[in-house]
């Protein structure tokens, strides 16, 4: 940014940008995944509140998940979706929901930063996921394919932004879409697998590519 304000930490990594909206954390929980049946193994988390923002959805697993969907109530958030994958016999889930910063905290000390919208960007008095790493992968290009991310070390209770992970519609010559998701699970604290699967399938449409060609990981942590 060409003015306004911005905290940087020892490390040289920003922390606080008047041009970027840090994401709150607003809800969290645990919750079991089913073992997979038949490709029927979602799982529905329902928010204690509705939001009007999308939810980041950042998770904690041992094993291969998939943000399905967000689900909505006319025009508010509601809750999500997530998917397992073959071979999963139940585990558990450890999850952040984040939005954008809105509402004012109650605390009477600290510090708030807006943006030149005069939007509300931070808010000491809140709680907010860390960023820690976003490494660029090439998203793998068959069915069962896997690729291995190492991520940067050192932290504390890593989690996966299921948000940012997307998946890819194929039309087959018989006129049915298989949507082939991509899944995440972690093998250590810096180490995840990516996995790409058809576990879903539905009437075609429109026609569907092979499509992004790579993603990012990024990986949040709620201690400094």
């Amino acid at each position: 940014m060409a003015f306004g304000f911005r905290a940087i930490n020892d490390n040289n990594e920003v922390q606080i940008d008047g041009t970027y909206t840090n994401h709150l954390i607003v809800e969290s929980g645990s919750y079991t995944q089913p073992a997979f049946s038949s490709g029927t193994s979602w799982k529905d988390v329902t928010f204690s509140n509705t939001y009007t923002y999308p939810p980041i959805i950042f998770t904690r697993q041992s094993y291969y998940l998939s943000l399905l969907s967000l689900t909505k109530s006319g025009s508010n958030f509601t809750g999500f979706r997530t998917l397992s994958d073959t071979g999963s016999t139940g585990f558990t889930v450890d999850w952040y929901a984040c939005v954008p910063s809105e509402a004012i905290s109650l605390e009477n000390w600290g510090m708030r930063v807006w943006n030149e919208s005069s939007e509300l960007v931070f808010d000491s008095g809140r709680n907010y996921m860390k960023i820690k790493d976003a490494v660029t992968f090439t998203t793998p290009s068959s069915a069962g394919a896997s690729v291995t991310v190492n991520t940067v070390g050192g932290i504390t209770s890593p989690y996966v932004c299921l948000s940012a992970l997307q998946g890819r519609a194929f039309i087959t010559p018989g006129g049915f879409s298989i949507y082939y998701y991509v899944l995440a699970k972690r093998n250590t604290d810096s180490q995840w697998q990516i996995v790409i699967n058809p576990v879903y399938q539905f009437t075609a449409i429109g026609n569907g590519t092979w499509l992004p060609p790579s993603q990012q990981l990024i990986i949040g942590s709620i201690t400094a």
